[in-house]
């Protein structure tokens, strides 16, 4: 579960805040933490316990309700027939990239997949040590990864894995990074 700091800052201090006014009220009830302790003589003293429950659950649904960006999904859309990528941010477009997948007698696994492993400097142990900068592993060892092979982008050239310019890859690497793995995906389309 994550911090409550982390969700909703604003939501936080409003919960500190109630919490230590219900703290004082009960040093005022001598400790008693439920209605029973209040005196049914002391109405007034049983209200307010009701009033500050009541308003100590409703503050802390509304601090968790917020969101914070660390949360957004990241969703790099790879699009086999046209050799693109698009990447958008709860449901935004950021970028548009072009990309090379695999080329004839190889394939490039279709599917929704999550980011499984991550490394910005890496190289293939299949081809040759081949450099696969900023690799976003999503399938086995099949990747999104940089090339400066850039020539050949926009059509099918590799052996299965996705490629961008690295400066591409980069800012993808970031982006996944940043809001983490959990919160995106890669999806990889006919």
């Amino acid at each position: 579960m994550r911090d409550l700091k982390e969700v909703n800052p604003l939501g936080a201090h409003l919960y500190c805040k109630l919490l230590r006014f219900s703290e004082r009220v009960l040093v005022k009830s001598r400790g008693h933490a439920c209605l029973r302790g209040l005196s049914r003589f002391n109405l007034a003293a049983r209200r307010e316990f009701l009033m500050r429950r009541y308003l100590f659950g409703v503050t802390f649904i509304l601090a968790c309700a917020g969101t914070s960006t660390a949360s957004a999904d990241v969703v790099a859309q790879i699009h086999i027939l046209t050799q693109s990528m698009t990447v958008t941010i709860d449901g935004t477009v950021r970028y548009v990239w072009p990309v090379s997948t695999a080329r004839r007698g190889y394939a490039t696994p279709i599917g929704s997949f999550r980011p499984i492993r991550m490394e910005r400097i890496w190289h293939s142990t299949v081809y040759n040590n081949a450099p696969m900068p900023y690799a976003i592993f999503f399938y086995y060892g099949f990747a999104v990864h940089g090339t400066n092979e850039t020539a050949e982008l926009g059509r099918p050239a590799s052996h299965g894995c996705v490629r961008l310019p690295t400066s591409a890859a980069r800012a993808l690497f970031e982006l996944i990074r940043q809001h983490g793995p959990a919160n995106s995906r890669i999806v990889v389309t006919g």
